[in-house]
């Protein structure tokens, strides 16, 4: 399922516009004065963010990476080596424990930043919109989390489920139905993906799955760029 770069730069470019509207705002209208009657702001981040986050969960023109977890998109490889399989969404697993360590310690750092009024509301909300930005960044460079994952790709990326609720979950210091409905979706789908590589590791493995492997990945992210280096640069001057 190849996803066109336009739809990152389109995304890329929505959320630098919504950057440049936040900081220019008063901090007094990023408040929430009611869980009844919510900020326009609010409900636009709620619409989008559960559209992004509807999309996910169905898998609804997402990419391989994001895929890999649901029967229909699995290529079984013909000779499938359980024991190295195993071995390798071990090694998958604790590096991904180490990754939600690191982003439990920084919603916490933020909780208490937020918590003795060194940040505010807006801070939260433009630090949001930037790891927005720099989700889709991510994909078309270079991905720090892909980088300690030690992945080839965003393809193979162990914790590509994590994104919705990564993007998400700053909003928990922000009280509001909107807020925690975007949070629920988004474990539901962390839930989903976290089930799936208990209950089907093959998925999760190039070692058995085909469809992740670079062989026969049509995705051009970041990270295999040089292997499609002229397409890649034709789709980023293709806006």
């Amino acid at each position: 399922m190849k996803i066109k770069k336009r739809n990152y730069y389109i995304g890329i470019a929505f959320w630098t516009l919504v950057f440049v509207w936040a900081i220019t705002q008063n901090e007094e209208i990023f408040k929430i004065g009611s869980c009844v009657s919510h900020p326009n702001w609010l409900i636009a981040i709620w619409i989008v963010g559960m559209w992004t986050a509807i999309k996910s969960l169905f898998c609804m023109d997402r990419p391989v990476g994001a895929t890999k977890h649901r029967k229909k998109y699995y290529i079984a490889y013909k000779s499938v080596d359980d024991v190295r399989v195993k071995n390798d969404i071990k090694k998958q697993s604790k590096k991904a424990i180490r990754m939600l360590v690191f982003w439990i310690v920084f919603l916490a750092v933020e909780g208490l930043s937020y918590y003795f009024h060194i940040i505010n509301e807006k801070t939260i909300i433009v630090g949001m919109i930037c790891l927005r930005i720099f989700d889709k960044l991510f994909v078309l460079v270079w991905c720090p989390f892909g980088a300690i994952m030690g992945n080839k790709c965003c393809t193979t990326c162990r914790i590509y489920g994590w994104d919705q609720l990564m993007l998400n979950s700053p909003l928990v210091f922000i009280p509001s139905v909107p807020s925690y409905t975007l949070i629920l979706i988004s474990m539901i789908y962390f839930i989903d993906w976290e089930i799936s590589v208990k209950r089907y590791p093959e998925r999760f493995s190039q070692h058995s799955n085909t469809a992740i492997r670079c062989s026969n990945c049509c995705e051009i992210c970041g990270r295999c760029r040089n292997k499609y280096k002229e397409l890649w640069f034709s789709q980023l001057f293709s806006i």
